[in-house]
């Protein structure tokens, strides 16, 4: 470079520095670009002027040049850390940031109190894959400790929490660092949206109360708040938030229609409905018309209005069915009450899943790929999906055939849909399977996920419970598609190809019940491996619960929503036969549940209703320790108990049933018969009020009842015969339907 071009250059760069300390950073970038693109000049020693200018370059997305000018400046014998820093950060922001973590590392030796610092430290750690998210996370909060209203520190580390698939232990930290920086609004939003990801309910709801506080007078913080208590089932709170955000803002619509549905969810069934036609009165909707002509009460009032409301919606599905014009999306979550009516669902399930394809046509999806099955490889690739499993019955009942299934002969893929929720059983199970696939809750994704994956069986255990699995099960994505009691209620969707139950536990004309078709294990006691619970240590006594020694103490340990109207009598005869008599209920989801029933048994007998007792919700080993304490476990008819019955007999406590007229109203009896024990099976409403008063009155009878139990229920659990049926159908249906290459 000549000697006269070097000195335009110099006198380029005095400019370009005169005009960064007037405030023409702007321009003095301009001019250092225009200067170095001619060649790299002798540039004049390193200062803070140059290196504000240089990140001028920087913002103005120079990267190449800046990184230049980076390099000139760290050349100096004691170069600014402010240099390292921003090099740092350059070279992460053209992928390279393994070396830029180095380059922020040696900014943070030299001055580790620079927030900035630690905050570019976490992009280039997370730039590097999420194998260095808690160490990008950590970076991160080391920023906001410095600096607690690091805003960019703080989107960065809200937007990993985020991304993250477990819950990080940072979070309370941080909600701290949020607290002493004042966070906008907005960032508490987020922050409760990750604690809901991760089903931390109190965190969640914290969240969005500071979001309220940062936000006041907006609707948004009290919809997310609302809609977390309703998703929990906390429906009284959520209907206290959805008042305060219609006070606030009179007519809010979306707060009106949730408000209503909330009410209708816990059991005040006419008035929400009200509410809805109210609303529907003031913004008329084809949805929710739609809603509301299909809604259904998840506690009815009578039989009368059972027969009632499903002759309505009868009626109501068959209008539908016959319109030509194009409907709103019809998929009621309503649908699951009806296995609680003892009634059979096969054609409201049929014409509500049909109903369901008319109304969302995407539904109606197959995998190209099927119509060319040739049957499974070496091992047969089986999917088994559900929303469920953790600490819950259906994880219970899954487990062990998850656990136990032949892996010479299966591949087992848990498919887990969401929501999740993470426990000790949950991680468990994802442990034991070969494969775990996580869905997102996006249809066309999710299917596609599932469609990649070429399943040869997808075993849905559950269809009923979560109205996404049901929405997934009416595509056709594995040659075999199946389902089992984890609901025990008739799916009707057209490609769930086969119920599979229990012989001994299924009526003669069972086949019948269901829109798929019936395969039958047989020779077991019923369709799960199921691991036999154990009685804690230290056993409590009955004064440890509030009980009495001289009463008579009978337990029913179902959802309230299980108590069908028919049981109304046998309660109300149990009461009034014995003087002694206490019946415990115990507290379902819904807490506000519990008063709608005791207002309708009150309706029925009278004060007898003071004798009934509503327990607060137990868990596992409390539970079993209560029910051994008990004189009798009332089985409520029409809808048995499974995992309830399982855990009361392990605790060697009598169980009382009267068998219905479908499979989930017969399965405790025949698992009595399977055990070879009939005595405490009823033949009527008056036969079952005999036994179980029996059983609280003659002490003999008692002792020898629960001595049977304990002798013979080892057949119930960790049965592997009940695999090995599993087994065989797979191989047997699937080898069924290869078609010849």
């Amino acid at each position: 470079m000549s000697a006269l071009l070097e000195s335009q250059h110099q006198t380029f760069i005095g400019v370009a520095v005169h005009l960064h300390r007037e405030g023409a950073s702007e321009l003095a970038a301009e001019i250092f670009q225009a200067c170095l693109a001619e060649g790299t000049p002798a540039l004049p020693d390193p200062s803070r002027d140059m290196l504000v200018v240089a990140a001028e370059l920087h913002r103005r997305g120079q990267l190449g040049l800046a990184e230049r000018l980076y390099r000139h400046l760290l050349k100096a014998p004691s170069p600014p850390a402010d240099a390292y820093n921003l090099l740092g950060y350059a070279l992460h922001q053209q992928g390279r940031s393994q070396e830029g973590m180095q380059q922020v590392a040696m900014a943070i030796a030299l001055d580790p109190h620079q927030a900035d610092f630690h905050n570019h430290f976490g992009l280039t750690l997370q730039g590097q894959g999420s194998q260095h998210w808690s160490e990008a996370a950590a970076a991160y909060l080391r920023a906001l400790e410095l600096s607690p209203g690091h805003a960019q520190a703080l989107d960065n580390l809200l937007g990993l929490l985020a991304a993250m698939p477990e819950p990080s232990p940072l979070t309370d930290a941080l909600r701290r660092a949020m607290q002493q920086g004042a966070a906008a609004g907005t960032q508490w939003l987020r922050l409760g949206a990750i604690h809901e990801k991760h089903q931390r309910h109190a965190e969640a709801a914290a969240a969005y109360a500071s979001a309220e506080s940062a936000m006041p007078g907006q609707a948004e913080p009290l919809l997310r708040l609302g809609t977390l208590h309703q998703a929990h089932k906390h429906l009284e709170a959520a209907c206290e938030v959805y008042q305060r955000l219609l006070q606030m803002v009179p007519g809010h619509r979306l707060a009106q229609e949730r408000l209503a549905d909330c009410r209708c969810e816990m059991g005040e069934f006419a008035q929400g409905l009200a509410d809805l036609e109210a609303l529907h009165q003031d913004h008329p909707s084809p949805a929710l018309q739609a809603r509301i002509e299909l809604a259904f009460p998840c506690l009815p009032d009578s039989l009368q209005q059972i027969e009632t409301l499903r002759g309505k919606l009868e009626a109501t599905l068959d209008d539908y069915l016959a319109r030509s014009e194009t409907l709103p999306p019809l998929f009621s979550p309503g649908f699951f009450y009806l296995a609680y009516h003892g009634r059979d669902d096969r054609e409201l399930q049929r014409k509500g899943a049909l109903l369901a394809r008319k109304s969302m046509p995407q539904l109606d999806y197959t995998a190209p790929w099927v119509a060319g099955y040739a049957g499974p490889g070496a091992r047969i690739r089986l999917a088994i999906a559900s929303s469920l499993f953790y600490t819950h019955s259906i994880g219970r009942t899954t487990r062990g055939i998850v656990d136990q299934l032949d892996r010479s002969r299966f591949e087992v893929v848990l498919v887990c849909l969401p929501p999740r929720r993470s426990d000790d059983m949950a991680h468990a199970m994802r442990a034991a399977a070969d494969r775990v696939i996580d869905l997102q809750g996006d249809l066309q994704r999710d299917r596609q996920t599932l469609e990649q994956a070429r399943f040869d069986a997808i075993f849905y255990v559950d269809i009923g419970m979560n109205p996404y699995q049901s929405m997934l099960a009416h595509a056709r994505l594995a040659p075999l598609q199946c389902t089992h009691a984890g609901h025990p209620d008739t799916t009707g969707i057209p490609t769930v190809d086969w119920w599979i139950s229990v012989d001994e536990l299924e009526p003669p004309d069972a086949a019948s019940h269901y829109s798929e078709q019936l395969h039958l294990l047989r020779g077991v006691p019923h369709f799960s491996y199921y691991y036999r619970p154990r009685l804690p240590e230290r056993l409590k006594q009955r004064a440890d619960y509030g009980l009495r020694d001289d009463e008579h103490v009978f337990i029913c340990p179902q959802y309230v929503f299980k108590l069908h109207p028919d049981f109304d009598l046998i309660l109300e005869q149990i009461l009034r036969t014995d003087p002694r008599a206490r019946i415990l209920l115990t507290r379902s989801p819904v807490a506000h549940w519990s008063t709608v029933l005791l207002r309708r048994l009150e309706g029925r007998m009278g004060r007898l209703v003071d004798r009934i007792t509503c327990l607060p919700g137990l868990a596992m080993p409390d539970l079993m320790n209560l029910e051994q304490l008990c004189d009798a476990v009332l089985d409520t008819p029409h809808f048995n108990g499974f995992n309830t019955t399982l855990e009361a007999w392990a605790a060697h406590a009598p169980v009382v049933t009267l068998p219905g007229a479908f499979y989930r109203g017969m399965h405790t009896a025949g698992m009595y018969r399977f055990m070879g024990l009939h005595e405490l099976i009823a033949r009527d409403a008056d036969d079952y009020v005999r036994i179980a008063l029996r059983l609280a009155t003659d002490a003999e009878f008692s002792r020898a009842m629960r001595a049977a139990i304990a002798e013979r229920i080892g057949v119930l659990y960790e049965n592997a015969e009940v695999v090995r049926e599993y087994e065989r159908f797979f191989e047997q249906k699937l080898a069924a339907l290869a078609r010849p290459a």
